[in-house]
């Protein structure tokens, strides 16, 4: 209320109202209208912040590529970033000191990441959801790839907004699913546990199961 009467206060003395600056957890939060693209652009890899300070905000940044919006999901969070071309020969990529905050990562310590294009929805991408696998691109195949591990759980979806996270767990609920909703920084996964307890079947026919209720995005993976 308080906020409301200084604008109005300045409003009626001709002065603009100072807006203050969105903070990093805002900054990394995909925009409400911003869709996952991973067939525009999916690579896979090992990224490191070599501890010192940057400019720019949040960014990451690696040799060969173009200059776009993406969402950088690692093992402790996910944030919406520019990725970045460099003229390192360092395959790895490189994180911003405000990436690497918002990700977890301490100086020198290498995380596998993930990085998806964002795109608007006029691009004809599907909505942010899930870590589709797709053909990535020739930049991808190198010795930065990332292994990963047995899956242990199927992703279904990942939301910007968390009230979309609920519905579509409840969505799952009807179909006897029974799935879990994961805080990875900015955005909510939505994902489900392989091993019975969330229902019946092979991990192989319980994929099929949530593409068929209108998750096409979803997948195996190692949480």
């Amino acid at each position: 209320m308080a906020g409301v009467l200084a604008a109005m206060m300045l409003a009626a003395c001709g002065m603009e109202p100072v807006v203050p600056a969105p903070t990093l957890e805002e900054q990394a939060r995909p925009r409400a209208e911003e869709r996952s693209a991973p067939d525009v652009l999916r690579l896979s890899g090992s990224a490191v912040w070599d501890g010192r300070p940057t400019l720019g905000g949040l960014w990451i940044a690696r040799p060969g590529v173009e200059s776009r919006r993406v969402l950088v999901e690692g093992r402790n969070g996910s944030a919406a970033a520019t990725l970045l071309p460099n003229m390192s020969r360092d395959r790895r990529f490189q994180l911003s000191s405000d990436l690497a905050g918002v990700l977890g990562v301490s100086a020198g310590q290498g995380i596998a990441v993930r990085v998806t294009a964002l795109v608007m929805p006029s691009a004809g991408a599907s909505p942010l959801s899930a870590d589709t696998p797709a053909v990535v691109p020739a930049v991808a195949e190198s010795a930065a790839r990332v292994t990963l591990s047995r899956p242990q759980a199927i992703q279904v979806a990942v939301f910007g907004v968390e009230a979309n996270a609920h519905a579509a767990r409840e969505k799952l609920a009807e179909a006897g699913l029974r799935a879990e909703i994961r805080r990875s920084g900015a955005v909510w996964r939505v994902t489900i546990p392989l091993g019975g307890a969330a229902g019946d079947g092979a991990p192989g026919e319980l994929l099929a199961k949530v593409k068929r209720l209108g998750f096409a995005d979803a997948y195996a993976v190692a949480l």
